[in-house]
């Protein structure tokens, strides 16, 4: 590579699941990653060697378990996005579903609130909050099951991919 010229790369690290994972500080990045990539080609140990850690983008990724509920107990409030369905990018659904959470809402509420027109009662916006349950959580719940496992498979977490629990 040229002067001036930018190589990007990124490291995929895996931890055995369960593993508590020290969040280290920049100046520990570089034996991090060659705990985790002991043994690799050498072309990957001289990436390690000369990387500046202080230009490494360190990001953890999680999920959460699909919820038994998107709605709070009191009827009055709803989870959309990553509130109510944190997911693993390996899908790339994460904000396409927040989208669909939000495009349900109002779709919903112009259904069960007359169009807009007038000020909505507290029934109305009751069948809203139980609609948006029915049509959205079965299916938020497939997705970030099937994120997770395809994470498990594409970043082969502990050789078997995940299909409950977190990643």
């Amino acid at each position: 590579m040229g002067d001036g010229e930018k190589f990007y790369f990124y490291f995929d690290c895996s931890p055995e699941r369960g593993a508590a994972i020290p969040v280290p500080s920049p100046a520990q990045y570089k034996d991090e990653l060659r705990g985790f990539f002991a043994g690799w080609h050498p072309a990957v140990q001289r990436l390690i060697d000369v990387v500046d850690p202080s230009i490494i983008a360190r990001a953890e990724i999680h999920d959460t378990d699909p919820l038994p509920t998107l709605i709070d107990p009191s009827g009055r409030a709803l989870l959309i996005g990553d509130a109510a369905h944190a997911t693993a990018p390996d899908l790339g659904q994460g904000g396409c579903q927040a989208m669909e959470d939000a495009a349900v809402v109002a779709l919903l509420v112009k259904q069960e609130c007359g169009g807009g027109k007038g000020k909505p009662n507290a029934e109305a916006l009751k069948r809203v909050v139980n609609q948006y349950q029915d049509l959205r959580a079965a299916r938020v719940a497939s997705l970030v099951l099937r994120a997770r496992e395809r994470a498990g498979t594409t970043h082969a977490l502990n050789g078997m991919p995940e299909t409950e629990g977190g990643l």
